[in-house]
């Protein structure tokens, strides 16, 4: 939609030029979204705004095969008046352990998932348990909250790297509702 507004504003007179214009859209990375962080000798992060239960199951498709040979540690928030049972429920099969980060406000009236949930005071000591949880070759994904990935991101972007990691199929992108 947003290519259609730009090709109307500019009219037939100029043009988008389609091939310029896909290869932009392809190579375009959008922080938090799907966002690898790597580090050597550390478990790769994947960052991701996932926030409702439509956009957990587009996250749990695209993490399935990248995470099918590798232990994976959930790191979560949810805001106020979510229901994070169901944000979860596609999320648990794939991770062998989940840790909720207390600090972040959470409505107290939230569905408790079934599967239990690691609480735990702060990003800091969430990421911590979740590395030591995978080893360095597993995988950690923080989602829930913007501002979950945003405090992840701060923490991590000083010494770890966007970038690819062996295994990891950066063509695999997805589109939440």
């Amino acid at each position: 939609m947003a290519l259609a507004a730009v090709d109307t504003l500019l009219g037939p007179a100029r043009p988008l030029d389609v091939a310029a214009t896909q290869g932009a859209l392809a190579a375009a990375q959008v922080p938090g979204r799907t966002e690898r962080l790597t580090c050597p000798g550390r478990p790769d992060v994947v960052l991701d705004v996932a926030h409702n239960e439509d956009a957990a199951r587009a996250l749990a498709a695209a993490m399935a095969d990248q995470c099918a040979d590798v232990p994976l540690a959930l790191v979560v928030a949810a805001s106020p008046g979510r229901d994070l049972a169901r944000f979860l429920r596609p999320l648990l099969p794939l991770a062998s352990a989940a840790y909720l980060v207390a600090s972040e406000r959470r409505s107290e009236g939230a569905a408790a998932p079934d599967a239990p949930l690691i609480r735990v005071v702060s990003v800091t000591d969430a990421l911590a348990a979740a590395e030591r949880h995978v080893g360095p070759d597993g995988r950690i994904l923080v989602t829930g909250t913007h501002r979950l990935v945003a405090a992840a991101r701060g923490e991590l972007r000083p010494t770890w790297s966007t970038g690819a990691a062996a295994g990891w199929d950066d063509t695999r992108r997805y589109a939440a509702p």
